[in-house]
C-alpha cells in the first residue's frame, strides 16, 4: 500500500535496484499513466496496480517471473501488454476489467506462455488463459488444440456474440464467460464433465444453450441472471445441480 490512493500521481521512476513490488503498492493511483518495471523485480504482487485506470503504458523487463492475481485489474486505459520471456506464472485474473485491452503479446522465447491473435495461451495452446476484454471482435473460434478454458478467460468480454468451441474441450473454468452480456448461444461439447460455478453468470443476452451428454455437474450460479434464457435441456448424465 506504499502509494495506494495517490490519485494525483501521474508518473514515477522506479530505481534499478528495486527487487519487489508488493501487494497494493500502486492501488487506485488513478492518474498514473505509465510505468517501467526494472530488471531486478521478480514478482508483481497481488493488486499491485489494481485500479490504475489511466495507466496506458507498461514496460516489463526481462526479469519478471510472476504476475499475481489482480496485478493489473481495472487498468481501463491499457490497450496492449507484452509478456517477457522470463515470466512463468500469470494468475487467472491478472488483467481482469482491463476494458480497453485488445492485445496480449508474449515474447517468442517464453517457455510457459504463448499468444495468438492477441489472446493469451499456455505454450502448447492447450489452455486458453485470457482473451483481451477490449477486442472488438463479435465472434471467436477457439483453436482446436484447446482442451481447457481457464478461470475468468472471457469474463466481461461484452462485444462477443458467439464463440465456437471444438470437441476437444474438456474443462471450462469458474467465471469463464461471466459478464459476456452480448453472448447469445453456447454449445458445450460432450467432453466437458462439469459446468463450474458462475461460468455463464450475468450473460444477459444468452437465449439458448446445448449441454453435452458428458456433463454430470451444473454448479451453483452457473447461469445466474441469464435473463433471456428461454429453454435448457438437462441431459441424463447430470446428477448434481447446484444452488441458484
Amino acid at each position: 500500500y506504499a502509494f495506494s490512493g495517490c490519485s494525483n500521481l501521474t508518473s514515477i521512476t522506479l530505481p534499478n535496484g528495486l527487487e519487489d513490488i508488493n501487494e497494493h503498492t500502486f492501488y487506485n493511483c488513478t492518474s498514473l499513466t505509465s510505468i517501467t518495471i526494472p530488471n531486478k523485480v521478480r514478482w508483481v504482487c497481488f493488486n499491485a496496480f489494481n485500479g490504475c485506470s489511466s495507466l496506458k503504458n507498461v514496460t516489463m523487463s526481462n526479469g519478471i517471473q510472476v504476475i499475481d492475481d489482480g496485478a493489473f485489474h481495472g487498468c481501463k486505459s491499457l490497450t496492449s501488454i507484452t509478456i517477457p520471456s522470463s515470466v512463468w506464472s500469470i494468475a487467472d485474473n491478472a488483467f481482469g476489467d482491463c476494458s480497453s485491452l485488445i492485445n496480449i503479446d508474449v515474447d517468442k522465447d517464453n517457455q510457459t506462455y504463448s499468444s495468438q491473435d492477441g489472446v493469451l495461451f499456455n505454450k502448447d495452446k492447450t489452455v486458453l488463459i485470457n482473451y483481451p476484454i477490449g477486442s472488438e471482435r463479435t465472434s471467436y473460434n477457439i483453436p482446436d488444440s484447446v482442451t481447457n478454458i481457464g478461470e475468468y478467460a472471457f469474463a466481461d468480454c461484452k462485444n462477443l456474440k458467439s464463440i465456437m468451441v471444438s470437441n476437444s474441450l474438456t474443462h471450462i473454468g469458474e467465471y469463464a464467460f461471466s459478464g459476456c452480456t452480448s453472448l447469445t448461444s453456447v454449445i458445450i461439447p460432450d467432453g466437458v464433465t462439469r459446468i463450474n460455478e458462475s461460468t455463464f453468470r450475468e450473460c444477459t443476452s444468452l437465449k439458448s444453450i446445448i449441454i453435452g451428454n458428458g456433463v454430470t455437474v451444473i454448479d451453483r450460479y452457473a447461469f445466474y441472471n441469464c435473463k433471456n434464457l428461454i429453454c435448457v435441456t438437462i441431459p441424463n448424465s447430470v446428477t448434481v445441480i447446484g444452488w441458484y
